[in-house]
């Protein structure tokens, strides 16, 4: 479908001969090194946190200051803020724009470079919490978001596979 192919092409694009698939799962695998004790912690203060602990990490990997960009916005945007009420319903949720709200948590109103690397990672690392316990019906209303942020933003953004620092500033 269009929505793939438009992510997949992102996907492909390189940052100093590094593709942001790469990089994204650079920063998938280095996105809670934040985290404090064992329990769920949602706070932007653990995205902080992680992005001061993977520097070190980056550094010696050698990434140029673009690809790290990439990496630190997916960190540092990885936990939007709780849009959903306690015990609110899902059908409720939609209905009061809660999508909206979500969306423009993630992309930080335009702030984020890397709202499609954000969005995807968002998708994974929630599905990620209970693996192969996840709901049939739950995995499939994940997707259904994932779906409508990535649409969303491919639409306000046509003229760009992604509105990054890097492509915007040329």
């Amino acid at each position: 479908d269009a929505v793939r192919l438009r992510v997949q092409a992102v996907l492909e694009e390189e940052i100093d001969h590094v593709s942001r698939r790469d990089l994204l799962l650079l920063a998938t695998a280095l996105h809670d090194l934040g985290k404090t004790g064992g329990g769920m912690d949602e706070s932007a203060t653990h995205a902080r946190r992680g992005i001061d602990a993977a520097r070190p990490v980056l550094a010696r990997f050698g990434l140029s200051d673009a690809q790290k960009t990439l990496v630190f916005d997916v960190i540092a945007n990885h936990v939007p803020a709780k849009q959903r009420r306690p015990g609110e319903r899902w059908e409720d949720f939609v209905k009061r724009g809660g999508l909206d709200g979500l969306y423009e948590a993630i992309t930080r109103a335009g702030e984020n470079g890397y709202p499609i690397e954000t969005i995807l990672h968002y998708h994974a690392d929630i599905l990620g919490r209970r693996g192969d316990e996840t709901p049939p019906a739950e995995v499939e209303r994940r997707k259904q978001v994932t779906t409508v942020l990535l649409e969303r933003y491919l639409r306000e953004h046509p003229e760009l596979p992604v509105a990054s620092r890097e492509h915007a500033a040329s």
